[in-house]
């Protein structure tokens, strides 16, 4: 299988589990085997709102043709503009 990578970022896969013995010995490990980077999601509490969020962004991306990295852009875009750009600067 060849890893799917995304602009030089390999697909992040969030896993949620209790066992963190499992989490780490097999899920993590499968999910490297496979060429991706494991992500932690927390406990068992926590995975329905992982598929209910990975149901959302499916439907979003394939129904309406949303581009779900624009739904959920990388982190150094979260805050908004840069102080410098507010102020008329070059960002």
């Amino acid at each position: 299988m060849r890893p799917p990578v995304f602009d030089g970022r390999p697909l992040a896969v969030p896993v949620c589990g209790d066992d963190e013995t499992a989490l780490l010995v097999r899920v993590r490990q499968l999910v490297r085997d496979v060429g991706c980077d494991p992500v932690a999601g927390g406990g068992l509490e926590r995975a329905g709102l992982l598929e209910a969020t990975a149901a959302l962004f499916i439907a979003l991306w394939v129904g309406e043709g949303a581009d779900a990295q624009a739904i959920a852009p990388p982190l150094d875009y979260a805050a908004g503009p840069s102080h410098r750009e507010t102020e008329g600067g070059t960002g």
